[in-house]
């Protein structure tokens, strides 16, 4: 009757262990998969971050592109602006002086080429600030896309560390409890050793 006591107990702790484990396993492995869920989440998000940073750097390009041709547009139109009016002013003093130029005529002439001058300069220099601002704005864009999906990353890596620490804390080293059933076995092994010599 000791001898199935015996057994009967380490049958029924071997039992309770190894159910214990199992429960432990699945509740991990649930943990696990909330804890990936997450994960996930957060490497989407990052995701995301990235693809508006890219989104919002190419809407810069494109306004970028669009004011080259303003600018272009702009500069052309008032070359040509010049060009009427010289044309007109040359016509104005060939009716005047029949055909002569006079030194008042030319000195005015010189003034409005330097005004012109000016104003092709000025309209190029505000292209150009207006193409380096939404250069900047764009790369700013994306470092700032780059910047939040890396954060978000961190985070993510975070969480798994966190969700690891958390089960080990809640479940404890999955070692120790494989190490309680190789005793149990143990126990039996040597109860029949005995048993039997």
């Amino acid at each position: 009757m000791n001898w199935f006591s015996t057994f009967l107990d380490i049958g029924t702790k071997l039992y309770s262990t190894t159910s214990q484990i199992a429960m432990d396993v699945y509740m991990m492995d649930t943990m696990s998969k909330m804890g990936q869920l997450r994960v996930d989440a957060l490497n989407q998000s990052a995701e995301a971050y990235i693809e508006q940073a890219e989104m919002q750097a190419k809407e810069y390009e494109l306004e970028r592109q669009a004011s080259q041709i303003q600018s272009i547009q702009a500069l052309q139109q008032r070359v040509s602006e010049y060009n009427e009016a010289l044309e007109f002013n040359n016509f104005m003093t060939e009716a005047r002086l029949g055909g002569g130029e006079s030194m008042s005529v030319a000195r005015f002439v010189a003034a409005q080429n330097k005004v012109v001058t000016r104003d092709l300069e000025r309209l190029d220099t505000q292209a150009s600030l207006v193409d380096s601002s939404l250069r900047i704005r764009g790369r700013l864009s994306m470092l700032n896309g780059v910047t939040a999906a890396r954060a978000q990353r961190t985070k993510a890596l975070e969480s798994a560390y966190s969700n690891t620490i958390d089960m080990l804390k809640v479940y404890g080293s999955p070692f120790e409890k494989v190490g309680n059933v190789i005793s149990d076995f143990k126990t039996v092994g040597t109860t029949i050793y005995e048993h039997l010599t």
